[in-house]
């Protein structure tokens, strides 16, 4: 029954209650006030100087979470109590047990290092409407005005378009920021109650124009890659940077064969902030001979023909020359940063021996196209590989074979070469020949047989002696 009666003025009926709410009434930057006046300067954990946030409010027993920033230090006074708080601090969040909390305000204004801030508490009567389940909540008209316009405009960390803007938002408490190229963020909050004439609230909103310039070089050597916020820069040191915001930045520079520098800077005011990092080498040095025609090769990759000289990355590396029919040693070096190391790349010593005989005998024997004599042939200490052999004689076919030679292994070659066939005019030869002296025609006749390569036979005619190839 209890339930039922609940309901039923849930639904029929509609209450207007008032009640206490922490917000903020204003935050301003005290531009004519030292920070000295403050009192000795507090740092953060870094050893920056904290920014100063002078919170008036006649409640006390607060409450403060400064977020992922932090809060360094905070001190009671008798209109408020003073927070001391890191450069680029974003947002904060104050608890009262009475007046509820302010959740995750956004600073209006960038946290500089050494400025002082007022910001004003009130806790003003808020009226509070209890409505029935089926009843909306009311709707009012945002108009948003910026100058310039085209600015970017989030609502509670969600994009809603870009400047001038009308939205549509329900009765609650909202945060804001504005993002425009070249030109600060802007951020802040608002209350929208309901009952704004003509259910229509305007926001007109001017941002500072950002004229902050980072000039970043490198020593001892420039050309390094820029790395801000993560993002590389197009350009390569030295580098000036426009338009800064104000804010946090990570800064890292690198460039090859040096190890990487970074950096966390803080952009407080629209000055020129300059920075040099000096680089630390991460290489040694490497010189490579060979013979001059020779192609050298460091981890296989090919680098100079003879002679090398250059800076080579920390590590294990595999030098090599490469030469055809020739083979070098191989060499390996473990490369410490500030090395200055020397690699000489000898032909291997392995050799072989290659034997060569012909019948018949007295061929020319030519290796990769180099004469090197008449068979029977024998030459000791040939380098380990392979070789193109040729073997010529008149009246016979070439020969061509390749041949391996072995590490101390003698390869013997044995070739039976084939005779050129003899055209019809040459099939029979005369030799003229005198009765009386019958063996010098015999002699004749054995010559041309050895030249020639085949057996004749005799044919007796006067005064002379026909020698005709036997078949």
């Amino acid at each position: 029954m209890k339930h039922f009666l609940l309901s039923l003025i849930l639904v029929v009926c509609s209450t207007s209650v008032w009640s206490q709410t922490l917000s903020v009434k204003s935050f301003k930057l005290l531009e004519d006030v030292s920070y000295e006046g403050a009192g000795l300067p507090v740092r953060d954990q870094n050893g920056d100087i904290c920014a100063l946030v002078k919170v008036v409010t006649a409640e006390t027993d607060f409450e403060c979470d400064g977020g992922m920033s932090g809060i360094v230090k905070m001190e009671r006074k008798n209109n408020g109590f003073w927070l001391f708080i890191p450069s680029g601090s974003k947002r904060i969040t104050i608890k009262h047990d009475k007046l509820g909390v302010l959740r995750d305000y956004a600073y209006p204004e960038a946290i500089t290092a050494g400025a002082i801030y007022e910001m004003v508490l009130t806790d003003e009567k808020v009226k509070t409407i209890v409505v029935n389940q089926e009843e909306k909540n009311t709707i009012v008209w945002l108009v948003v005005k910026t100058a310039p316009v085209g600015a970017d405009l989030y609502i509670n960390d969600v994009k809603r378009g870009v400047t001038p803007l009308t939205l549509k938002l329900t009765n609650g408490r909202y945060s804001y920021y504005l993002d425009k190229p070249k030109y600060n963020r802007l951020a802040g909050d608002f209350i929208l109650t309901g009952e704004e004439p003509d259910g229509k609230k305007e926001l007109t909103l001017n941002m500072l124009q950002a004229i902050a310039m980072l000039k970043i070089g490198t020593e001892p050597e420039t050309g390094a890659t820029v790395l801000l916020d993560g993002k590389e820069i197009s350009q390569k040191t030295p580098v000036s940077i426009e338009a800064m915001k104000l804010g946090k930045y990570s800064v890292v520079v690198q460039k090859e064969m040096y190890l990487p520098a970074s950096e966390e800077i803080t952009i407080t005011n629209n000055d020129t902030i300059l920075r040099t990092y000096q680089l630390k080498p991460n290489f040694g040095t490497v010189g490579v001979t060979a013979p001059e025609d020779a192609m050298i090769y460091i981890d296989s990759v090919l680098v100079g023909k003879g002679f090398y000289h250059n800076r080579i990355a920390p590590g294990i590396h595999t030098f090599q020359a490469k030469k055809e029919q020739v083979r070098f040693k191989t060499e390996t070096l473990n490369i410490v940063s500030g090395d200055q190391k020397t690699v000489n790349l000898v032909v291997q010593t392995d050799q072989g021996t290659i034997e060569i005989n012909s019948e018949p005998s007295k061929a020319t024997v030519y290796i990769n196209e180099k004469n090197f004599g008449k068979t029977p042939f024998r030459i000791t200490k040939m380098q380990v590989g392979k070789y193109y052999i040729k073997l010529e004689k008149e009246g016979f076919e070439p020969v061509n074979m390749p041949i391996v030679v072995e590490e101390n292994v003698s390869a013997p070659v044995s070739v039976t070469l084939k005779a050129l066939p003899i055209a019809a005019a040459d099939s029979t030869h005369t030799v003229t020949t005198v009765p009386s002296a019958p063996n010098d025609s015999l002699k004749t006749i054995e010559k041309i047989q050895k030249q020639v390569g085949v057996k004749y036979k005799q044919v007796e005619s006067w005064g002379k002696k026909m020698i005709s190839k036997i078949k």
